[in-house]
Formats: structure tokens, sequence, C-alpha cells
């Protein structure tokens, strides 16, 4: 992912990912709702180098705490933490596919939800993990899809 193309296509992709957030995250889904942020990070991570998710992870976890108004460091350090980690993993010779792209959802939202977790503690910690839970899931099945999307804009990695 180098170039202008990936850095537009980044760009274009988190903007759209925090407006989608703002407006769409608060709808349920049997007691879960999809992270939209967290899901393009996953997906970009996929295509990305460990200093490119890391970045990428740190524009994520800054637009993450603008929306929500409160803890922007803390959304800061586990979005980049997250998407340098997912980056590497990605980066470490595995086979780029629909099924890395559900691990790197379902990964990307425990990890970093895990992380904030302990820098954010929430009041209840035992709804917090079921939601992060659902949450994951939603985002693993929704990151095949993105996945394809973003396989036809960036092609592939090598």
């Amino acid at each position: 992912m180098t170039g202008w193309r990936g850095a537009l296509a980044c760009a274009v992709a988190l903007y759209l990912a925090g407006a989608a957030q703002e407006s769409l995250a608060r709808w349920t889904l049997f007691g879960g709702h999809f992270d939209f942020l967290l899901l393009v990070l996953s997906v970009l991570c996929v295509f990305a180098e460990r200093r490119q998710g890391a970045v990428l992870g740190f524009f994520a976890g800054w637009l993450y705490g603008a929306l929500d108004g409160a803890n922007l460091w803390q959304y800061i350090v586990s979005r980049t933490l997250g998407g340098f980690l997912i980056a590497w993993v990605a980066s470490s010779g595995i086979e780029r596919r629909l099924l890395s792209a559900l691990a790197a959802g379902v990964l990307t939202v425990l990890l970093c939800q895990v992380i904030l977790m302990f820098l954010a503690p929430p009041p209840s910690i035992l709804g917090f993990l079921g939601d992060t839970i659902r949450t994951a899931a939603y985002n693993g099945a929704s990151a095949m899809l993105l996945y394809a999307c973003f396989k036809k804009i960036l092609g592939s990695r090598r």
C-alpha cells in the first residue's frame, strides 16, 4: 500500500468509517453493534506494513476519540498498538485471503478493546467484554466483505 492511491484510499476509508461510526453505530443487533473504525483499521492493516499500521491506528484512534469526546489518548494508544500488531502479523508472511481478513477483524476488536479496558476501565467489565465479543463477531464477518473491496482498490500486497 504505497503511493498516493493507497494514502487516498486510507483517508477516504477512515473518513467514511468515522461518519458511519457517528451515525450508525448506535444501532444494535442482538445486543451488539458494529465498530466501523476498527473494521476499516483491521482490513487496511492487512495490506499495510508495521509503520503504516501504527499510523493508521493513530488516526483511527484520534478520530474515534474526537467523535466520542472523551478519553482521546486512551483511544489513540489502544488503536495505534492494535494497528501496529495486526500489520505486524499480516506482514509476517501469512497468506492474505478472506480468512485472514476475518481473523484480523476479530482480533483487532478484541485487542484494541482489551487495551482500552485497562487504560480506561468501564463501570461494568463483564458487560464491556460481552459487547466486545459481539462486536468482534460482527466486525469479523464484515471484514471479509470489506477486504474484497479493498483488494480491488489496493491490489495485491506483493
